[in-house]
């Protein structure tokens, strides 16, 4: 794992998304939308424990999905969902992740 994977895995997924790289791809993606976006994925996170616990890159990636699907993350509407998993690793171990689900 390099540092700059080590520094991210560290980062709780709310400083992750603060980042301004994150900031300004959800900004390319959604334009104006990406504030209120962003805030959705970030109250299922806190909504969540498991999805709390789920590495913030995972997070990332399955928001960016649902991003470019202009789907809400939204658990009342059903459109799309992050659900966390855990994911064998190769020493044994397991790795809570995040994954896009269409609803």
């Amino acid at each position: 794992m390099s540092n700059i994977e080590k520094q991210t895995s560290q980062l709780s997924t709310k400083a992750y998304f603060n980042q301004p790289a994150v900031q300004n791809k959800f900004k390319e993606l959604l334009g104006s939308k990406a504030p209120a976006f962003v805030t959705s994925v970030l109250q299922a996170v806190s909504a969540n424990p498991l999805l709390a616990k789920a590495d913030p890159a995972s997070v990332y990636n399955s928001a960016a999905v649902a991003a470019i699907l202009d789907l809400p993350i939204n658990q009342s509407i059903g459109h799309a969902y992050i659900v966390p998993y855990k994911t064998k690793q190769k020493d044994g171990s397991y790795k809570d992740v995040a994954q896009f689900q269409l609803g």
